[in-house]
């Protein structure tokens, strides 16, 4: 088991748009929304895992991204609603 980890920086890791072409090659399915990735080919995946302050700040620094991308996209479609 892994210990001292953060679960949300193992869910950017593994919903990192780079690990597609991973999921491509290991999981059955013809489309990628009916794709299988089975244990025995997930486990042999290997996880960068820093320490867990260095997790900690990767996840703190996904989120004041998302963040203000998030308040970019409500200015966005404010702005566009001033100009309809």
């Amino acid at each position: 088991p892994i210990t001292n980890d953060n679960p949300e920086y193992l869910h950017l890791v593994l919903r990192d748009p780079r690990m597609i072409g991973y999921y491509r090659v290991n999981s059955t399915g013809i489309r990628p929304d009916q794709w299988r990735l089975y244990w025995q080919e997930l486990s042999s995946l290997r996880i960068p895992l820093p320490s867990l302050a260095v997790q900690n700040r990767v996840v703190r620094s996904a989120k004041s991204q998302k963040s203000r991308t998030d308040a970019m996209i409500d200015k966005c479609n404010q702005l566009r609603d001033l100009l309809q």
